[in-house]
């Protein structure tokens, strides 16, 4: 049974790392697109 449960929480670990990576890839795909956006936004005299 240890070695049963120790590939349960291997695989909740993994889910969850992959959960925060998607967020982590959101965020920065976000943050990335906005700052394009400014600095194009910017140059053409947009607010």
């Amino acid at each position: 049974m240890v070695e049963v449960e120790h590939v349960v929480l291997a695989v909740d670990a993994q889910r969850d790392a992959g959960a925060v990576a998607q967020v982590w890839a959101w965020a920065w795909a976000w943050a990335w697109a906005f700052g394009w956006a400014c600095l194009f936004g910017r140059d053409r005299g947009l607010p």
